[in-house]
């Protein structure tokens, strides 16, 4: 049995909805929903976008398709949270693009990201200890 993730559209229905795809030995594969307590099948939804599993590369229209979902998803808190982390400026600790990278990951509603390295000199330093 294999187990995916789908944004699907059930027919008749105006909203996408994100799917658990499961396929038995015999290929038929099951769509469940959130919320509902009988799988829909292949007939009865119209699959919008796969989810690519995590780590799995991905394609350059998956990456659209993730990126246009993103937008759709983003409102006045994430421009808000963006534009604050603008005005915070930059960090002695970190370079222009851990700056950027830290507004950009608020705008998309993600925390920000605190790594272990955060400048230029930490990151040849770390590349020199693991090339050692």
């Amino acid at each position: 049995m294999t187990r995916e993730f789908y944004w699907v559209r059930v027919k008749g229905e105006d909203a996408d909805a994100l799917a658990e795809v499961t396929t038995n030995s015999k290929g038929v594969r099951q769509f469940m929903l959130p919320g509902r307590f009988l799988p829909r099948y292949e007939g009865q939804v119209d699959i919008v976008a796969r989810v690519p599993a995590p780590g799995e590369p991905l394609s350059p229209g998956d990456e659209a398709a993730v990126l246009d979902r993103a937008v759709e998803r983003m409102g006045w808190p994430e421009i808000r949270a963006y534009e604050a982390e603008l005005a915070r400026g930059q960090d002695v600790a970190e370079d222009a693009g851990g700056f950027m990278l830290r507004a950009v990951r608020r705008l998309f509603g993600l925390p920000p990201n605190r790594s272990r390295i955060q400048t230029y000199r930490d990151a040849a330093r770390a590349l020199v200890r693991r090339a050692a």
